[in-house]
């Protein structure tokens, strides 16, 4: 019974020392390209919903949860300097088809602006 118990001791010291491998490194190019497309798709939302504050809080919650995940990558890339020019190099990319998106999504927002589902779901929105 001792030599059971040993041996369970053993493998159970044995199964909490091993380390778990690091999480793979997010590639810049497609942490890029996943906000680029979480933006496009709150632009896209906000206007084909555009005067619908409870449909488009609605939504904009499952945005905000991709975003979300996007923007973890972007932290974890900013730790290492080569990794955030790799990650601006890439961002800067998508300047230009995402000019005026912001002035766009804001005015589309603009009927929602006092509406406590949208400035709830807003206060979620997350920044980097």
């Amino acid at each position: 019974m001792r030599a059971v118990r040993s041996a369970l001791v053993v493998m159970a010291l044995g199964c909490g020392s091993a380390q778990k491998p690091a999480p793979a490194r997010p590639d810049a190019k497609a942490v890029a390209a996943a906000l680029d497309v979480s933006m496009a798709s709150m632009q896209e939302v906000v206007h084909r919903l555009r005067g619908n504050c409870t449909a488009t809080a609605k939504q904009l919650i499952r945005v905000f949860g991709d975003m979300k995940r996007a923007i973890a990558d972007v932290r974890r890339l900013q730790l290492d300097p080569d990794q955030a020019h790799e990650l601006k190099v890439e961002m800067d990319g998508y300047a230009t088809t995402s000019k005026g998106r912001d002035d766009a999504i804001a005015a589309d927002l603009t009927p929602c602006a006092h509406d406590p589902d949208i400035i709830n779901v807003m206060a979620t929105m997350p920044e980097l």
